[in-house]
């Protein structure tokens, strides 16, 4: 008798704790579109500043980019290294990276992303500085909304998660 209310008690607790982990794992999500973007900026950035005072290939650009602290981790950056380690030219590399690797990024922030990949290497440097600039000011724009959703809903998905597990829990009682 005691032994199935204590079990009763636990399940309804872990319910309660699970609902809770996964509003704190939707939560975690937002956080990290932000922390990407930023990432993102970055790397657009680095590209700015070799592009401008260096003039590297495509190659130089990448690799430097992968050794630089902040943008080395990367994921469409390394692998658009690996990439083109295998002998794909620019374009693709970094198109076919940028959509292997979206991480938490959104459908805009790839499509921006990828439509460097035309212009990098491609067009003389005052239009592949252009698209890097404009680039980084469009991310900058969609950082500024992902930090204001993040803000606004960070919040509201703990606390709908122990909502959540609480409203079962009556349920199954």
């Amino acid at each position: 008798w005691k032994w199935g209310i204590c079990l009763k008690l636990l399940g309804m607790a872990l319910i309660v704790l699970c609902s809770s982990m996964t509003g704190v794992f939707m939560a975690s999500g937002l956080s990290k579109k932000v922390l990407e973007i930023e990432a993102a900026i970055a790397l657009l950035g680095h590209f700015h500043d070799r592009l401008r005072y260096l003039s590297p290939t495509m190659t130089g650009l990448i690799e430097s980019a992968c050794a630089a602290e902040g943008t080395g981790n990367i994921p469409y950056l390394t692998g658009c290294r690996e990439r083109m380690g295998r002998g794909l030219p620019f374009p693709d590399s970094w198109k076919a990276a940028v959509a292997a690797h979206p991480g938490a990024l959104g459908r805009e922030e790839t499509g921006l992303l990828a439509a460097l990949g035309d212009v990098l290497g491609a067009t003389d440097l005052e239009s592949q500085l252009a698209a890097v600039a404009y680039t980084r000011q469009q991310l900058e724009l969609r950082l500024d909304i992902a930090r204001q959703y993040r803000d606004r809903h960070h919040k509201l998905y703990g606390t709908l998660g122990v909502l959540t597990g609480i409203a079962i829990v009556i349920i199954l009682i």
